[in-house]
């Protein structure tokens, strides 16, 4: 923070009570002026993100405007990148006051769950996508 480097802390509706009050302690010095609230299937999900959204930013004391949502809908394939992307619109659609944040982010990603099918270790390996 000193160095001039820009951090951006993530915070989710299932956040501790200690880490959520740290960010409102940092936030309130002007240590921080901007923060990320994540959702995911892990965090609550997606389901009434409204609620959410109003409640981290009620905890927090921090504006629409200082703030990202990221929307991280995990591993994404074949089978279900359609039904992501749907959920995704339906959710940007659903956020009151959408144009008032930050950024809408929306992530996902077709990396291997787990690396454990990688063996021998100590080799090179191509992963196809």
């Amino acid at each position: 923070l000193s160095a001039g480097v820009g951090v951006t802390p993530v915070v989710q509706s299932n956040s501790s009570a200690g880490y959520i009050s740290l960010m409102r302690s940092l936030i309130a010095v002007r240590k921080i002026a901007n923060i990320c609230i994540r959702f995911s299937n892990e965090s609550n999900g997606f389901i009434d993100i409204n609620t959410q959204i109003a409640v981290v930013l009620e905890q927090l004391s921090i504006a629409r405007n200082q703030t990202s949502l990221l929307l991280d809908y995990g591993l994404a394939g074949a089978h279900n990148y359609k039904n992501i992307a749907a959920l995704a619109a339906s959710t940007i659609k659903d956020i009151a006051h959408r144009s008032e944040y930050r950024n809408i982010i929306v992530a996902s990603s077709s990396f291997l769950e787990n690396l454990s099918s990688l063996t021998p270790a100590n080799k090179l390996y191509r992963l196809k996508r």
